[in-house]
């Protein structure tokens, strides 16, 4: 992600100059902060549901992966709220 962003700026401060520099800085932390949530709700529910899934507890490991797409789903519109406004 960080290379991305560091050839991003580079061809977008080349082309457009000062004006799309900034606005690359600007949305970075934003696309940052989205990609943390996703990455670790999606591991936290991944690790608990192989934990569950090595015991048999079948139900639960269902569970735990019903609780991290609920988690991604409410956290995705809370932050398209929060960014909107």
């Amino acid at each position: 992600m960080g290379i991305y962003t560091i050839v991003d700026g580079f061809f977008v401060g080349n082309s457009i100059g000062d004006l799309g520099l900034s606005a690359v800085n600007i949305a970075y932390p934003i696309v940052a902060v989205i990609q943390a949530l996703g990455t670790g709700s999606g591991m936290c529910g991944a690790i608990y549901y192989s934990i569950n899934k090595a015991e048999k507890k079948d139900a639960e490991a269902k569970e735990f992966t019903a609780d991290a797409l609920w988690l991604l789903i409410i956290s995705s519109i809370v932050l398209t709220v929060s960014i909107f406004f």
